[in-house]
């Protein structure tokens, strides 16, 4: 670099290339480590630890000098080296020249004051230090141990963390909410946060055996509130009354409003907003609830004030929801009970548009296919099914007869696009029929759930498709998938250190737990298998090949960990518990091929295949060969 000079951050002396500077030896020193500014030990630690101590040759200041500058510098270094070149090179520098290299090497001896507008001399905020939370606590976590935590692939959905929940766990959920209010329902505090409610109901789920996180609790009670919603939404409508999952539980927690006491809740709403009337936001504090809660209580009504306050809320979500979903165009509009009272007292924009512009940074079209063009055409689907099903139709010509039938109802659209509907709509409905056959699911339902599945009853598969792949088919090759990704991918070794470890994790799992969950059970044995030495699994890989083992010590074939599964099947029987691993496997089986098994046929092809010709009956001759040696050999 041309016109630059090199100036020590310890001597301040400058040297005209970056040769002579990392050749120099400081003068300096030795004076600063007699004469240091940090007289503690800590302070000397941080200077050893810190870049500059390390590696001097990183502090340099390049410095544009003409040639006089250079010779005027030189002299003045020689008469007094530190504190003329403070004075010079700062004028060169700016205002903080060398004081801030100075400063940056953790020196005390520089005398120069900074302005206080100069950045180095302002507060810079700290970056706080992270503090981690206790594991049982941590929201961001579906599994129960973060090192063993689910692995997200093709093969393991979302939903298979969420937790093994059945109705008995359920229902002492809700009962634990009674218990403790503040989960959900008011705050008696503003400041007050609900995370400690939800921490005490969680040690009272751990003391009852059930080991979810606070995130699983979470997402089950919030399953259950909003299928609860929607039933007293649509009881509040008809005359013959809809029940739902933990329905009664529900009403014990939310109280049992009928439409008298609904509408005296209302008319109090409306008596706040008058009282309020020039405020642009009514926010309604613990007091004014027991107030409400009062005024409905002395017109014959026996309600708490969480019942009260629970009831306005679930009104308002409902109405948001509906607001949210009628502002999408070409939809079937939604409506909710009390909707005109709402709409007086509830002034709410709906954001889901606004918001989804926002995070994409321009303007959207969210729109859909009309909801009377949907029944059009499923109308239409079931009306062409006998062409659908005639093997001497096209399935192209049945497709331009849909096309044409919407086409005279006002619906234009491609052929494309309408088989894209319906598609849609098929998956929707497989999704929601998987999801209603899990255990312990909340029921769902999906939009023309009856007509679709009115056709799939009848003939077994969706006619417009040849060769149709179910649900049930692709949730079959998912489980088939995994089971053969099982048997390729362990050792010999880690299948036998599985099996050692597993019965006695069982049995310390049974004598500690009262409730037993398959998932905690699958965990305790991927650490205790980790700890073997073996390469880590996560707890789905652990369950899927011990039901791979299984499989193969059921068949006929030779299997080579035949002692240790008969100790896990003693085991089992004697604590009388075995673990179901359906969740992972379904009710799919494969041949379990041992390593021995896969050597020998590797073997008795490399054999047999030398001396045999590239014929098609030569090759059969040669699997027969083969299949015939395996039989004697003990596998079928």
């Amino acid at each position: 670099m041309e016109n630059c000079s090199y100036v020590c951050a310890e001597c301040l002396q400058a040297f005209d290339s970056v040769n002579v500077f990392n050749k120099h030896e400081c003068q300096i020193n030795t004076i600063n480590r007699q004469e240091s500014s940090f007289p503690f030990e800590e302070d000397q630690a941080l200077i050893k630890n810190s870049a500059l101590a390390s590696h001097p040759a990183t502090t340099v200041t390049y410095i544009e000098l003409t040639d006089g500058r250079k010779e005027e510098l030189q002299d003045s270094i020689s008469q007094n080296p530190i504190q003329t070149v403070q004075k010079q090179v700062g004028d060169e520098t700016g205002s903080s020249g060398l004081a801030d290299i100075r400063g940056s090497s953790f020196s005390k001896s520089a005398d120069v004051e900074l302005d206080e507008n100069e950045p180095s001399k302002k507060n810079v905020k700290k970056r706080k230090k992270y503090v981690a939370m206790d594991e049982s606590y941590r929201l961001n976590r579906t599994m129960r141990d973060k090192d063993f935590k689910l692995a997200r692939s093709n093969f393991y959905s979302f939903k298979d963390t969420l937790g093994d929940w059945d109705e008995r766990s359920t229902q002492l959920l809700i009962q634990l909410i009674h218990k403790y209010p503040l989960t959900y329902f008011l705050l008696p505090v503003k400041n007050e946060r609900r995370m400690g409610h939800w921490e005490k109901l969680h040690k009272e789920m751990e003391t009852a055996g059930y080991n979810f996180t606070i995130l699983q609790l979470r997402m089950r009670w919030r399953e259950v509130l909003q299928k609860y919603r929607w039933t007293v939404n649509y009881n509040d409508f008809h005359e013959i009354k809809k029940r739902c999952e933990y329905f009664d539980e529900m009403n014990e927690l939310c109280g049992d409003w009928d439409k008298e006491a609904t509408q005296a809740l209302l008319r109090q709403m409306h008596r706040v907003k008058r009282e309020n009337q020039g405020k642009k936001i009514v926010r309604i504090g613990y007091s004014g609830w027991e107030k409400i809660t009062e005024n409905l209580n002395m017109e014959g009504h026996k309600y708490t004030i969480q019942m009260v306050e629970g009831r306005w809320r679930n009104l308002v979500t409902l109405y948001k929801t509906m607001v949210d979903h009628n502002s999408i165009p070409n939809v079937e509009p939604q409506t909710v009970a009390y909707k005109e009272d709402l709409e007086e007292l509830v002034k709410y924009v709906p954001q889901r548009r606004n918001n989804y512009e926002k995070k994409v940074g321009r303007s959207v079209k969210m729109e859909r296919f009309p909801s009377s063009g949907c029944r059009i055409l499923l109308q239409a689907y079931k009306d062409c099914i006998s062409l659908f099903m005639n093997p001497d139709i096209d399935n192209k010509i049945v497709w331009d007869e849909i096309t044409q039938k919407l086409e005279d109802e006002g619906f234009s659209f491609a052929t494309c696009k309408l088989k894209e509907i319906l598609t849609g709509m098929i998956k929707g409905f497989e999704k929601c029929q998987h999801h209603n056959s899990l255990p312990g699911a909340i029921r769902r339902d999906v939009p023309y759930y009856r007509e679709l599945a009115e056709v799939y009853g009848v003939y077994g598969r969706w006619p417009h498709i040849q060769i149709s792949r179910t649900m049930e088919m692709r949730t079959k090759r998912k489980y088939r998938l995994r089971l053969q990704v099982s048997q390729q991918l362990w050792l010999f070794e880690e299948s036998q250190a599985l099996l050692q470890v597993y019965p006695d994790i069982l049995e310390a799992h049974v004598n500690q737990y009262s409730s037993h969950q398959p998932s905690d059970l699958w965990l305790q044995v991927a650490k205790a298998y980790a700890a073997t030495g073996h390469p880590k699994r996560d707890v789905p890989e652990i369950a899927v090949h011990v039901g791979l083992l299984r499989q193969g010590y059921a068949q006929n074939n030779r299997f080579p960990f035949i002692e240790e599964m008969r100790k896990v099947k003693e085991t089992e029987e004697a604590v009388c518990y075995s673990p179901d691993v359906s969740k992972y496997t379904g009710e799919v089986e494969i041949t379990y091929w041992s390593h021995e098994a896969v050597n020998l046929l590797l073997d008795l092809y490399i054999k047999y295949q030398s001396a045999a010709t590239s014929s098609h009956a030569s090759r059969n001759e040669v699997f027969s060969k083969i299949y015939d040696s395996m039989k004697d050999t003990g596998y079928k």
